[in-house]
């Protein structure tokens, strides 16, 4: 049986295939992120910067107006420029718990390599995308929504919405 959730995936991987950033999304893109950030955003390939788009207009979408939540919804991704994703690739974290799997006791602590290649991208990117926001000069609380951004459990951020922002990133992304 075909569920919602493989409808979703198959659209997923359609928007992956051909979603193109228009002039105007990359103006609105530019108004958002500083210099150095737009410099990372540029180094994501055109999926991830179409996949961090809609998340942005589903952010906007949920009235969130939050410059750090906005920066983070377009940079939760940046850490997969470091090791980009072939296409065929793509897939293979998200079927892996499909099939009982868990894609990051499967990563480890193994390099980006081989069979488990995808897995270790899809875990690690957050801390990766972090590091390298923090480096561009990214605000504290946006480093901490892109390193947090898949986290079940994170620890606790001093700002009184962290914890709001998170829950919205995690939902804009799972959408998008």
């Amino acid at each position: 049986m075909v569920t919602p959730s493989a409808f979703y995936r198959v659209w997923q991987f359609w928007q992956t295939l051909t979603g193109k950033l228009s002039q105007s999304n990359w103006d609105e893109i530019e108004q958002t992120l500083t210099p150095n950030e737009i410099k990372l955003f540029r180094r994501m390939s055109r999926a991830d910067q179409t996949h961090a788009y809609r998340v942005l207009q589903a952010l906007r979408g949920m009235e969130q107006t939050s410059a750090e939540l906005l920066t983070a919804g377009l940079l939760h991704d940046v850490g997969k420029s470091l090791h980009p994703l072939r296409i065929w690739e793509r897939p293979i974290p998200v079927l892996v718990p499909l099939f009982g799997g868990d894609a990051s006791s499967l990563a480890g602590e193994h390099p980006p390599k081989g069979w488990r290649r995808p897995l270790v991208i899809a875990t690690r990117h957050p801390a990766w995308g972090a590091d390298l926001a923090s480096t561009a000069g990214t605000s504290p609380l946006a480093v901490w929504l892109i390193r947090h951004h898949q986290d079940e459990n994170p620890p606790p951020f001093d700002h009184p919405s962290a914890a709001d922002f998170l829950k919205y990133l995690k939902q804009a992304d799972n959408q998008n």
